[in-house]
């Protein structure tokens, strides 16, 4: 289900542009990892949480930069 979803948010940011191309293509090759060899490598646990936890700060980073206090 990890695998699936990488996916399916990788395509998203590739179509929307709400991140970077590298970020996407980062997650297909973590997706592709988890889903061919999830139950052989131990930390295939920890690959969606950190994952989402880049997209996340990445949003977060580029909201907060566009955000201007008037004087």
């Amino acid at each position: 289900m990890a695998a699936v979803f990488m996916f399916s948010t990788s395509t998203v940011v590739i179509y929307t542009g709400i991140a970077p191309r590298w970020m996407a293509y980062i997650g297909f090759l973590l997706a592709l990892t988890v889903l061919i060899g999830g139950q052989n490598i131990g930390w295939s646990l920890a690959v969606l949480p950190v994952w989402v936890l880049l997209i996340s700060l990445y949003i977060l980073m580029d909201n907060l930069a566009g955000v201007r206090r008037p004087t």
